[in-house]
């Protein structure tokens, strides 16, 4: 029996480093995936946007030019999605035992950031959805390439550009909130995510 026991001891240690092993390498991977998220889509979506008000500010231009400016302002949407597949599979093959109450605590706390962040995002993009879906009513920007207005020589009001492009400028603010989102929940997501791999051995 004492030997079964070790065996069995020696087998639990070496699934529990395993699974250590396998969520240490999901958190670091997460996290270069908010790197590229922040520092990357993020940042180039301010960049643009800024690029874009830079010229807008400087006054004197025709609304033609404007409108134009604004639909070649190249803005990314992006989503945040966790890698935390080990966490999930320790926990549905019941091995949540392997992780001590302050590790699962630790982890319990990240998860809820992460959720959070997710939330946050979705309703941004959804705010984004909506502005470029409202700038589509007073623009010419449907998909066909035939250009509609054009083909039955309609111009676009003057009213009406202003109105789309009044809907542009929400769109890129609200993407200016995504790239700054990404950036902050980066580093609350780090904090925590640094937190947990304190918790777990160097090797």
């Amino acid at each position: 029996m004492q030997v079964n026991n070790a065996n069995q001891r020696r087998l639990d240690n070496i699934r529990r480093n395993e699974y250590i092993i396998r969520i240490k390498g999901d958190i670091e991977s997460d996290l270069k995936h908010l790197d590229q998220l922040a520092d990357r889509l993020g940042k180039e979506n301010l960049e643009n946007i800024d690029r874009y008000f830079g010229f807008f500010n400087q006054g004197g231009q025709p609304v033609e030019a404007l409108v134009d400016s604004a639909l070649r302002t190249s803005l990314v949407r992006f989503r945040y999605l966790p890698n935390r597949h080990s966490f999930e599979d320790m926990k549905s093959s019941g091995n949540i035992q392997f992780l001590t109450d302050e590790q699962r605590a630790a982890l319990a706390d990240l998860i809820a950031q992460q959720d959070f962040t997710i939330i946050m995002f979705e309703k941004i993009i959804d705010q984004i959805n909506l502005e470029d879906y409202s700038s589509r009513g007073y623009l010419d920007m449907d998909d066909d390439p035939s250009a509609f207005f054009q083909t039955l020589g309609i111009k676009i009001s003057p009213e009406d550009q202003i109105k789309g492009l009044h809907h542009l400028h929400n769109k890129m603010n609200w993407s200016r909130q995504l790239g700054v989102a990404a950036q902050q929940q980066r580093n609350v997501i780090r904090e925590k995510s640094n937190k947990i791999l304190a918790l777990f051995p160097k090797k």
